[in-house]
């Protein structure tokens, strides 16, 4: 009886030693996480040209939340005047919330993701309804450089409203668009400093 509970002791002993000198697991084993079509990290900052003028966008905040994240971005324009808009982005789409403090009553769908065939989406987040399409990757050259993005087209309800043409990068968001004889190119990217990401 003696050597059973010596030899019990023995083996309970190795294995917690085991437990505690095992290898850490391989990063390739965990699950991978999916790639978000926009900027969630607080600090990080943009300049975009729209119709020639200048503006800067910063994101203030990023809230983690069940599938991804409420982000909130602060934009100022060459006039001064400034906006907040606060975007739901996760590994299925990326959505406006709030704009200017006005809740919107059902999220305002700029693109779900995977792009699929036949991957379409219709959104009515203030009235008027929105029709969306992904088209497929394209090399999209804007003033920031050369960008792998996903080309999504948008038409109103009757049909009748401009087509608009968006740009999605991964970690970047929406690099450029186009709707009408209005328009929007990424011209610059500034990551958060180490500190503000904390």
């Amino acid at each position: 009886m003696v050597r059973f509970c010596v030899f019990a002791a023995g083996v309970l002993c190795a294995g917690a030693l085991a437990r505690g000198t095992a290898a850490p697991v391989p990063e390739h084993l965990f699950p991978k996480r999916e790639p978000l079509f926009f900027a969630v990290r607080p600090g990080d900052s943009f300049v975009f040209v729209h119709n020639g003028q200048e503006y800067s966008v910063t994101i203030e905040s990023a809230e983690r939340t069940e599938g991804g994240y409420k982000v909130v971005q602060k934009g100022k324009r060459a006039d001064g005047t400034t906006y907040e808009q606060t975007m739901l982005v996760t590994p299925a789409g990326v959505g406006t919330i709030r704009y200017n403090g006005d809740e919107y009553p059902e999220p305002h769908v700029w693109l779900r993701v995977p792009h699929v065939a036949n991957n379409k989406w219709v959104t009515k987040p203030y009235g008027t309804e929105y029709r969306y399409k992904t088209v497929g990757w394209e090399d999209v050259t804007v003033p920031y450089g050369k960008v792998r993005a996903l080309r999504v087209e948008r038409t109103t309800d009757d049909g009748k409203g401009a087509l608009g043409v968006y740009y999605w990068a991964h970690g970047l968001g929406c690099v450029k668009w186009t709707l009408g004889t209005e328009g929007r190119e990424l011209k610059s990217f500034t990551p958060a400093k180490p500190e503000a990401r904390k």
